[in-house]
């Protein structure tokens, strides 16, 4: 099982980028606010394809965490921001000092040939606390059931991920444990499935909309 799980984890990162295409093949347009979904799928597709081949070619990809993580916060703060409904102005600014935060340790701080593991760490933690109040407000504040609504399993997914490697890097922090990399494919696969399911579910509303 631990052998395929790369293999799961490219397989369900396709899965989720070419399920764009049926918006695309029968021109369902994407509201704006949804594209930052698009924008990140596209580009956890380009790193995924990036980190499945370092570990097919036995390559270090460490180098790459220093740019990768930056871009994955941007990506998922402006998508969590964008379903704030109240507190907009005091999270884009915490969040751009956290960013701040992000580059000063990734390309200053901390050695291109070291993980950056404190800046992962603060990464994570904030996007966990961010997605649990977008979460609470999705489920709580909204017109139509929660689980008909596409954010709420955007939401989900990357609570699911933020929370759990939080959980990891502060075992790694705290107790000095290491957990292998079978466990971080299996997060990401649960997040990539929750985003899948964000997409099937606006694919279905929109198209419904598009018939009416």
């Amino acid at each position: 099982m631990l052998k395929v799980l790369p293999f799961l984890n490219l397989l369900f990162q396709a899965i989720l980028f070419f399920s764009l295409f049926p918006f695309l093949f029968n021109k369902i347009e994407i509201g704006s606010e949804k594209k930052r979904i698009v924008y990140y799928i596209t580009f956890s597709t380009v790193v995924e394809i990036y980190v499945q081949t370092t570990i097919w070619g036995n390559l270090n990809n460490i180098v790459g965490t220093h740019f990768y993580y930056p871009l994955e916060f941007l990506f998922l703060f402006f998508m969590l921001h964008e379903w704030e409904t109240h507190y907009k102005k005091l999270w884009l600014i915490s969040g751009m000092i956290v960013w701040s935060i992000l580059l000063i340790d990734n390309f200053y701080l901390t050695d291109f040939s070291t993980f950056p593991s404190f800046s992962a760490s603060l990464q994570n933690f904030y996007l966990f606390l961010f997605s649990a109040r977008v979460f609470l407000i999705i489920t709580t504040k909204n017109f139509i059931p929660f689980y008909r609504d596409d954010r709420f399993y955007a939401a989900a997914g990357i609570f699911v991920y933020s929370s759990l490697t939080t959980l990891m890097f502060l075992l790694y922090k705290v107790l000095n444990i290491i957990l292998p990399y079978h466990v971080s494919a299996v997060i990401v696969i649960g997040e990539n499935a929750l985003f899948l399911t964000s997409m099937i579910v606006q694919y279905k509303r929109q198209k419904l909309l598009s018939q009416v």
